[in-house]
C-alpha cells in the first residue's frame, strides 16, 4: 500500500518540487516497511487505498471509507467479444440453415418458436429448407391432425406453431394485438368482453366462419359498430384460430375461424417471460435485447433479462451487449455457410438485419444478413455464404438475373436453392444480388 508522508526536499522522486508540506519538505510516495522513499505511486493510487502501516516513521492520513463496488447491470461482467461472422454462423446453426436434420415439422415448429404464416405456403418452404426429406404431406397431416396450428400471435401476425405453444404464447402475447391499429378499432376494445362472450356464442352455434361472415353475425346484436371492426376486434381480443383447409396443400380455402376450446379443448395458460426469452435465444441467438422485443413485439424485457443469472453475455465487434443461452451452437466464424432457400416473410430475415456500424475501407460489406432493397419485399430469398444473394424474380427479368437462374439450373451457383421447391419450378428463377459475409 502507499502513503502519503512529508520528507525532507531531495529524498524524494526526480523532478519533486519544494513547498508541499509544512515542513518545507516534500509530500512524496513511501512504500510501507522500505527503509527509504521509493518511486512515486501513479496517480491517485493513494485515493481509494489507505495503508494500513506506514514504514520510515511516517504519519498516515486518516483511513478513508472504501467505495462500494457498483452492480453490473446484467450481473456479468461481459468479456467475450463476438465477430460479425461469428455471430452469422451462429444464427444459421440455431436455424438449422447450415446443415439440414432430420426432425418431425412439428418439433422444428417448437424449435423456431412459431413461423411466419400470414401467407399460406410459406411454412412449406421454411420446412423444407431446414429438414432432411421433408415431404409437404407431413404439414398437411399435421394441420389436419390439429398438432399444428395458425394463429395471431409475434408482433400480431399469423404464425404456425404447435398445439402446446399456441396455448402457451397466445395469452402471453394478448397484449401485443391491440397496438399500432386503427383508432376505431381501439374504440371498440373498450366493449371487449362483450365482443368476446358474443363471438364464442356465434361460433359455438354455427361453427369456423370467415371474417364477413362472423362481422355480420356480431352485427346484429352490436348494430353501433360496423361488421369489419367486429371481426377485427373478435380475432384480437378473443382466442381464435385458423382452421383447414386453409394453408392445406393442394385444397386451400377461404380463412375461417374457430375458438381455441372447439379446436384444441382448452384455452391454455400463458407461460412465462423468462422461458420465451429463452426460447428465442436458442433458434436466434445470440442476440440483444431488442432482437428480442422486435420478434415478439412485447417491450421493456431489459428487466427481465437482468434477473436471468443464467444467461451467457458477450459483445459483438461495435460494442452491442449480446446474450445467449449456456451450451448453444457457436461453429465459429470458420464453418461451412451452403445456399439455402428461404421463403417470403421468414423470421430469420425479418429480424436480423442487425444494423452495420461504420467500416473501414476494407472491411466486411455486410451486416449480419444483407439484402438490396426491392420493390417486392415478399419475394423469397437464396441466403448463400451467409447472406442473401438472391431472390425471387420473373422469367423476364434482366440478362444477368436470367443468367444466375441457368447457372443455379445447372449447379454451379444455386445448388438446391434453385430446384425442388414445391409449386414453383417453372414459374420463377433465382435473381442475384450482391451480399454474404
Amino acid at each position: 500500500p502507499w502513503s502519503r508522508v512529508s520528507v525532507p526536499w531531495g529524498r524524494g522522486c526526480p523532478g519533486d518540487v519544494p513547498g508541499g508540506s509544512a515542513d518545507g519538505g516534500k509530500t512524496v510516495g513511501i512504500r510501507a516497511g522500505h527503509a527509504g522513499p521509493a518511486p512515486c505511486p501513479p496517480p491517485g493510487a493513494d485515493r481509494f487505498r489507505p495503508p494500513s502501516r506506514v514504514g520510515c516513521g511516517g504519519l498516515a492520513e486518516p483511513r478513508r471509507p472504501r467505495p462500494r463496488p457498483r452492480p453490473h447491470r446484467g450481473a456479468f461482467p461481459v468479456t467475450v467479444v463476438l465477430s460479425r461472422r461469428a455471430l452469422n454462423r451462429a444464427t444459421l446453426a440455431r436455424q438449422h440453415l447450415g446443415a439440414r436434420v432430420r426432425m418431425p415439422a412439428v418439433a422444428m415448429a417448437e424449435h423456431l418458436v412459431g413461423m411466419q404464416a400470414q401467407a399460406p405456403w410459406p411454412p412449406y418452404t421454411g420446412l423444407w429448407t431446414r429438414i432432411e426429406g421433408f415431404r409437404y404431406e407431413e404439414l398437411v397431416a399435421a394441420l389436419t391432425g390439429r398438432r399444428l396450428v395458425r394463429v395471431l400471435l409475434h408482433r400480431g401476425t399469423v404464425h404456425l406453431v404447435s398445439a402446446a405453444d399456441c396455448l402457451a404464447l397466445r395469452p402471453l402475447l394478448r397484449p401485443v394485438l391491440l397496438r399500432g391499429h386503427r383508432a376505431e378499432v381501439r374504440a371498440a376494445f373498450a366493449d371487449e368482453e362483450r365482443i368476446a362472450r358474443l363471438t364464442r356464442e356465434v361460433l359455438d352455434a354455427r361453427g369456423p366462419l370467415t371474417p364477413a361472415e362472423l362481422g355480420a353475425a356480431l352485427a346484429e346484436r352490436l348494430s353501433e359498430t360496423p361488421a369489419k371492426v367486429l371481426a377485427d376486434v373478435a380475432r384480437m381480443a378473443f382466442f381464435l384460430l385458423q382452421v383447414p383447409p386453409r394453408a392445406v396443400w393442394g385444397a386451400g380455402g377461404a380463412t375461417r375461424y374457430a375458438t381455441a376450446r372447439s379446436w384444441l379443448g382448452a384455452e391454455g395458460r400463458a407461460a412465462g417471460l423468462p422461458e420465451l426469452v429463452r426460447r428465442y435465444l436458442t433458434a436466434f441467438g445470440p442476440a440483444t435485447v431488442a432482437d428480442v422485443q422486435a420478434w415478439c413485439g412485447l417491450t421493456r424485457l431489459r428487466e427481465v433479462t437482468d434477473a436471468m443469472p443464467d444467461l451467457s453475455r458477450s459483445r459483438g465487434e461495435d460494442g452491442t451487449a449480446l446474450l445467449d443461452v449456456p451450451g448453444a451452437p457457436r461453429p465459429g466464424p470458420g464453418a461451412p455457410a451452403p445456399v439455402r432457400f428461404l421463403a417470403e416473410f421468414d423470421n430469420v430475415l425479418l429480424y436480423l438485419r442487425r444494423p452495420q456500424p461504420h467500416r473501414a475501407p476494407g472491411g466486411p460489406a455486410a451486416p449480419l444478413l444483407e439484402e438490396r432493397p426491392r420493390p417486392r419485399h415478399r419475394a423469397a430469398r437464396r441466403v448463400r455464404g451467409g447472406g442473401v444473394a438472391g431472390g425471387e424474380g420473373d422469367r423476364h427479368g434482366d440478362a444477368a438475373a436470367r443468367a444466375h437462374g441457368r447457372r443455379a439450373e445447372r449447379g454451379r451457383g444455386g445448388g438446391d436453392a434453385a430446384r425442388g421447391v414445391p409449386g414453383r419450378a417453372g414459374r420463377r428463377t433465382a435473381c442475384g444480388s450482391r451480399g454474404g459475409v
